[in-house]
């Protein structure tokens, strides 16, 4: 057996969803490490507060649950040079998509037991950190608005419900957008640190963790019409494709209005206009199946 020490920071609102094939994992896991210590949140912020009290000495540090864990423990952590391990079980497990990590137990067992090790690029905002994605505009409406309680029971679809809320209720914004000298234009904008957005859909296909560059994707046409459009085309896989839509790569840039606009970062809102987007200087240290 393994004598590794190993800490898991676990959500149990996203594990009761995936209550069996999380079970099985924890089973295979104290099989295969003796040094095994689970640490339950018990609400929103509370994954900052234990990754922020976690001891230097961890050889291993197992996420359960979904993007908004892993933000909440990426921005606890001081240990820069730990080793992560996802175990996927939140609603879209965007990050955890982007590793590539295994949904069936036995083969994410195998990942975080043999994955290769990975130092790996994150966002920032406002210098807080985000890890995969993070949105203006139409989806970080859709973030802040959706129903926990309709999350908790439906999952993704519930976000296809206050989707379809929010075209029909849809208002136009108007987002400022500085790179450098130049000046943009959006009614949205999702700024991509891998290429996979809200599951497996993808907007910016270059992007990816291993490269350190932030790319921005802006929405150009403004109406409810064009809204319903953006929300078809990113389903069929054709954003990328799309004239009105410019995606820039970018080691940082600034939305400065307008002032109030709620920013989502990683499926949970994290910050609000104005702001400054950067691609963090420091790396942290992955659990990939690449």
């Amino acid at each position: 057996m393994n004598t590794k020490i190993v800490k898991m920071i676990y959500n149990p609102v996203a594990g009761q969803r995936h209550h069996r094939r999380f079970s099985k994992i924890v089973k295979l896991l104290k099989a295969n490490f003796k040094k095994l210590e689970i640490l339950e949140t018990n609400g929103k912020g509370h994954a900052i507060a234990l990754a922020q009290g976690l001891e230097k000495n961890i050889d291993l540090l197992l996420i359960a649950g979904g993007d908004g864990t892993i933000n909440e423990v990426l921005n606890g952590i001081n240990n820069k040079k730990i080793v992560i391990g996802i175990i996927p079980i939140g609603t879209a497990n965007v990050f955890a998509n982007e590793l590539g990590m295994p949904k069936n137990p036995n083969h994410l067992i195998t990942t975080l037991m043999q994955g290769k090790i990975e130092q790996l690029s994150i966002g920032n905002v406002n210098n807080k950190k985000f890890i995969q994605m993070a949105g203006l505009g139409f989806d970080a409406h859709v973030v802040r608005d959706v129903s926990k309680s309709l999350k908790n029971k439906i999952g993704k679809l519930a976000y296809v419900y206050e989707s379809v809320r929010e075209i029909i209720r849809h208002k136009k914004v108007k987002y400022e957008v500085s790179v450098g000298k130049k000046k943009y234009q959006a009614s949205s904008i999702i700024i991509a640190n891998g290429h996979y957005y809200g599951g497996k859909f993808i907007c910016a296909p270059e992007a990816s963790p291993k490269d350190p560059f932030l790319h921005i994707c802006l929405f150009q046409h403004f109406g409810r019409l064009n809204c319903l459009k953006y929300s078809l085309a990113l389903i069929l896989g054709l954003i990328p494709k799309l004239k009105s839509v410019k995606i820039i790569k970018v080691k940082n840039f600034k939305v400065a209005n307008p002032q109030g606009e709620p920013i989502q970062a990683d499926g949970d809102i994290l910050e609000s206009l104005p702001a400054i987007f950067s691609i963090s200087k420091n790396k942290f240290n992955f659990l990939t199946a690449y």
